[in-house]
């Protein structure tokens, strides 16, 4: 796979940082007006899962039919989302925005890794090594210069630390099981499979957070 970047993939990034980094602000808000994160996870997957119905029948674009086959492979990697999202949505209630991004920013360094142990890719290049570090320090001048660091310590980064390695191995695992073998017709069958299968193990989160009673 070559490792050049055409506008197209630049497109796909710079849409990709737009949604994710406004995503964080969205669920910010929500939470404070709903401090649920398993409710608002949720109701994000349901109106994800609608809106995705209405491209396949309304035919904008193709969507896989539910397939046992994909749905298995799927449950392993739904377990990991949804334990991605909802450690997410708790670093967000309890932290700032800028704890998340930074933590956020060094998933890649964990990606590379398990990539090389396990799907058998290539460690980074001296380049890509050189941004990665640079990351790194960043993150710990970050760390170096919070106040919430100072005054509890690591346990200021439980949830956010929860959610970049969760984040991380969900990332590995779903690079390989929306490969070539899975012969997906377009990205739009995964994210149906994602959300729809993510909505009753996040419904379970979300009574044993015990989010009924509030």
């Amino acid at each position: 796979m070559s490792d050049e970047l055409t506008p197209h993939v630049l497109g796909s990034m710079l849409m990709y940082s737009l949604s994710s980094g406004s995503m964080l602000i969205i669920n910010k808000l929500a939470l404070h007006a709903v401090p649920l994160p398993g409710v608002v996870s949720v109701s994000q997957f349901i109106f994800a899962a609608v809106c995705i119905w209405v491209i396949k029948i309304t035919g904008v674009a193709p969507v896989d039919d539910f397939e046992w086959r994909k749905v298995r492979a799927y449950l392993l990697y739904v377990v990991q989302f949804v334990l991605g999202i909802f450690t997410n949505m708790k670093a967000i209630q309890v932290a700032n925005i800028e704890t998340v991004i930074v933590f956020r920013a060094c998933v890649p360094i964990v990606v590379c890794l398990l990539e090389s142990a396990f799907l058998g890719r290539q460690l980074p290049k001296l380049r890509s090594t050189v941004s990665l570090v640079v990351i790194v320090l960043g993150a710990c001048g970050y760390v170096y210069s919070d106040k919430a660091f100072k005054t509890q310590g690591l346990a200021a980064y439980s949830w956010v630390s929860a959610y970049t390695l969760v984040c991380a191995t969900q990332m590995a695992y779903g690079k390989y099981i929306v490969g070539p073998d899975m012969k997906f017709q377009s990205m739009w069958g995964p994210t149906q499979y994602t959300n729809v299968l993510s909505v009753l193990p996040m419904i379970a989160i979300a009574f044993m957070n015990q989010e009924q009673d509030k």
